[in-house]
């Protein structure tokens, strides 16, 4: 899921308006024929400049040439649900309510409630969701729920390294007082099985978090995770079909080539969400059920004339793109391929 922070003006851009007044920017033009129209601001450029190149979207190294979609040119291949509410219109009520269901922020966001739904029944993924850059509820969760949020990440460059770690406390406390990870359970365990009621409930999720950070952040401490580390470009993970039908190595570097080719000529301010928009393929391969990406930034008010363009034209570029890449790469669990569901809370 990706989150449109601040939330997109739909009568711009998601059946977007024919009127000026609405929508000063114009219509698209797609090669295809949508059921909805979509607005000129989401083009690959902004309105009055003309389209990019096509060397602007032809890959390079392992891609073996293959070239990107251009939104107009897929944009019979996605829908558009349009919702309503009076109450819109406050950004903090849209930060809780549309990812919980609940204004007043009790009830578990959806993130949360993906993982314990497959949990209950007896699908439990191989990873956590995550939601990287969080601002909104979607890993909302208390009580007996509390074991089923996200992890959350604040970027790409907030990944753990074994660089990070302190050698010398490690060292100071017998590697946290345990000689193996099963000897720590144990110790954890032992004092859980001491505790009832809301003392127990604390306890157990608090050892659920300290096992968390030991398996996952170990895992995306990997040079597959380091998405924009040129040192690092080579590291693999899973496999991505081509256009040309041949299955190869998915690379760091074929991901960082891929959605830096989305920020375009006037969007080096997005670099940060493109990378993490590839930290997101990569939570997926690693068997997370559901990755939450939010962008930041939509709620121009009187700026959006200058600051709209080059930020919709980029949701456009990655949105074409991540509609290309998903299908082509298998999900983990074998049971279906990864889908996109863009989000705009407003």
């Amino acid at each position: 899921m990706i989150n449109l922070a601040g939330g997109v003006r739909s009568s711009a851009a998601f059946h977007a308006s024919a009127q000026t007044p609405y929508n000063p920017y114009g219509l698209m033009t797609p090669t295809t024929t949508p059921p909805f129209a979509l607005g000129r601001i989401l083009d690959d450029s902004p309105p009055g400049q003309p389209p990019l190149a096509d060397a602007e979207y032809i890959l390079g190294g392992q891609w073996a040439g293959a070239q990107l979609p251009r939104l107009r040119e897929i944009a019979n291949q996605f829908s558009v649900l349009g919702t309503y509410s009076t109450e819109r219109g406050d950004h903090l009520r849209a930060r809780i309510e549309e990812p919980t269901g609940s204004v007043s922020g009790g009830d578990p966001g959806i993130l949360t409630r993906i993982a314990a739904a497959l949990d209950e029944a007896g699908m439990t993924p191989t990873a956590p969701p995550f939601h990287v850059q969080p601002n909104a509820l979607f890993g909302n969760g208390t009580g007996a729920l509390t074991k089923f949020v996200p992890v959350s990440l604040q970027g790409y460059y907030s990944l753990p390294s074994a660089g990070n770690v302190d050698q010398n406390a490690l060292r100071l406390t017998g590697h946290g007082f345990a000689a193996t990870p099963e000897m720590r359970d144990a110790f954890d365990q032992a004092r859980i099985n001491t505790r009832h009621g809301q003392t127990r409930l604390v306890t157990s999720t608090f050892d659920l978090h300290r096992i968390g950070a030991r398996v996952i952040g170990a895992r995306l401490a990997q040079p597959d995770m380091a998405v924009s580390s040129q040192s690092d470009r080579g590291a693999m993970l899973g496999t991505v079909t081509l256009p040309n039908s041949s299955t190869v190595p998915l690379e760091n570097g074929m991901l960082f080539d891929l959605f830096t080719r989305c920020i375009g000529p006037s969007g080096a301010q997005y670099r940060d969400a493109a990378i993490n928009a590839a930290l997101a393929i990569r939570l997926l391969q690693l068997g997370s059920p559901a990755v939450t990406l939010e962008i930041s930034n939509f709620d121009f008010h009187s700026g959006e004339r200058t600051g709209g363009p080059p930020l919709y034209s980029f949701l456009g570029r990655l949105w074409a793109a991540l509609r290309w890449l998903l299908p082509r790469i298998q999900d983990p669990s074998a049971r279906a391929r990864c889908s996109i569901a863009p989000w705009s809370s407003r």
